[in-house]
């Protein structure tokens, strides 16, 4: 696990592995903030009312917030900034070729 990430997590699913799943980044912040699992428990402790955890995920760390209350439970809303995405292209136009087959086979 990288230094500073409070928890590592693996994706998997029906085709194998993902670098990313922002339903399981929720949970397992929740969780981690729930089960007080955080390395910095101190941050537990504090008047924050968005407890930020970092999870490393395989395509880098994710830092997920989970919302509480001034008596520190939890309200459930969690949100969270990934690691940063890029355009590889700007202002570029793609073709789309049309087919009769889509419009016959709509049920595959």
């Amino acid at each position: 696990m990288r230094a500073g990430a409070d928890v590592a997590a693996i994706f998997l699913h029906n085709e194998g592995y993902s670098t990313m799943c922002g339903h399981a980044v929720i949970a397992l912040a929740r969780y981690a903030v729930d089960r007080r699992l955080l390395l910095s428990r101190a941050i537990l402790d504090s008047d924050d009312v968005h407890v930020p955890v970092t999870i490393q995920c395989p395509c880098g760390p994710v830092t997920a917030f989970v919302e509480r209350r001034r008596d520190k439970s939890t309200t459930g809303k969690v949100h969270f900034n990934s690691v940063p995405a890029f355009a590889f292209a700007l202002g570029q136009l793609n073709a789309v070729y049309y087919s009769s087959y889509c419009d016959n086979n709509t049920n595959k």
